[in-house]
């Protein structure tokens, strides 16, 4: 198979940073890839992950890091765990309508509060029933480029206070700060905004979730082998395990970026992110053949950019990068045709964003 490009854009998964392509190599060399998951050196790369991302985020002691497959696993692992009836599901796009689709399948009830393609939820006059275990969020939607505030999950939070909430943050951490206690499920897949290769997935998961899942447990609520307590069983005790063969590439990648972003700052990662999506924003609105989609710029994401272009200028632009070696990140859905998304993560490199102004130069 020849390279199919040099630079992609696509958010996800994305572009790969040299230093990452190190740590690959690395891992290959010192035969990390080939320990037991079961044995002392797996431990340790397991828990130098766990200790840089609970650094990196601020995670409480008291919530729970739990290695999945992806985010999409996590939808499933929550559907067990934590709904025996009901749950209030926030779509503004398909991956957030996606995990309504998922609980429905396990047959809970699911009400859901869906937006148009492009605008976000009105959290403030949404009725959330009393009788609902779990409220679903995505910080940030993907398929359209919206982004939800943290004070949206706050005020949700003092809103109800007996009600869990999960949040997908799979396209947005590695590049934004978080505030953990607002939430008691925090989910993500490793091939968005931490820029490393897919197949690996991680949930936060505080304490009244983790009650919640043992209280269903004890009424004899089907829960599957993978549960919270069988899954706290294989950290605990030092073991820092998993009850599946772990993707131990990954895991040792996202401990590796985990703690580059710990030596820059997150912060610092965080701001940089949004001033160099604002002057992209301005590139995009100032050019004669594009537009972001997202018209509220409150809620426009800096995480993932979704530009309207057109079928015929889409074309146009998607070749004009393909001759330079760059992949341009395709429009999601109904929107694939005549839309693109531009990654915006630290992987992406200052002098990558300005081949991108070049690529669409009049």
């Amino acid at each position: 198979m020849k390279k199919p490009f040099n630079l992609t854009f696509g958010v996800g998964p994305t572009q790969i940073s040299d230093a990452v392509k190190n740590d690959m190599a690395y891992a290959a060399e010192n035969n990390l890839l080939s320990v037991s998951h079961r044995g002392t050196e797996f431990t340790e790369i397991s828990q130098n992950t766990i200790t840089a991302l609970r650094k990196l985020y601020n995670v409480p002691d008291e919530y729970h890091v739990f290695f999945t497959t992806s985010a999409t696993d996590s939808w499933e692992v929550c559907a067990r765990n934590l709904i025996e009836n009901e749950a209030y599901s926030f779509a503004c796009g398909h991956f957030s309508g996606a995990f309504a689709k998922c609980l429905t399948a396990w047959h809970k009830t699911v009400h859901e509060n869906v937006v148009d393609w492009g605008q976000i939820n009105n959290f403030a006059s949404a009725s959330i029933p009393n009788s609902v275990e779990l409220i679903t969020l995505c910080h940030n939607e993907t398929s359209t480029g919206v982004t939800l505030h943290m004070q949206d999950i706050a005020d949700l939070k003092n809103k109800y206070r007996d009600t869990l909430i999960a949040v997908d943050v799979t396209s947005s951490i590695g590049a934004c700060t978080l505030d953990i206690p607002l939430a008691d499920v925090w989910y993500f897949s490793i091939q968005k905004g931490l820029g490393l290769p897919s197949g690996l997935g991680v949930m936060i998961v505080g304490p009244r979730a983790m009650e919640k899942s043992r209280s269903m447990l004890k009424k004899g609520h089907p829960q599957g082998f993978f549960n919270f307590t069988n899954m706290e069983k294989r950290m605990a005790k030092g073991k820092y395990q998993t009850i599946q063969t772990p993707n131990i590439l990954g895991i040792y990648l996202l401990g590796r970026q985990c703690e580059r972003l710990l030596e820059q700052g997150l912060k610092k990662v965080h701001q940089k992110t949004h001033e160099r999506a604002q002057d992209l924003y301005t590139f995009f609105e100032n050019h004669p053949h594009t537009t972001p989609f997202v018209e509220d710029k409150n809620i426009r994401s800096p995480f993932s950019l979704c530009i309207h272009i057109g079928e015929e200028m889409l074309t146009h632009y998607t070749q004009k990068a393909a001759e330079k070696g760059v992949q341009l990140g395709g429009g999601y859905g109904a929107l694939k045709a005549t839309h693109m998304r531009v990654a915006n993560y630290p992987a992406i490199t200052d002098n990558d964003i300005q081949l991108l102004k070049d690529i669409f130069k009049v």
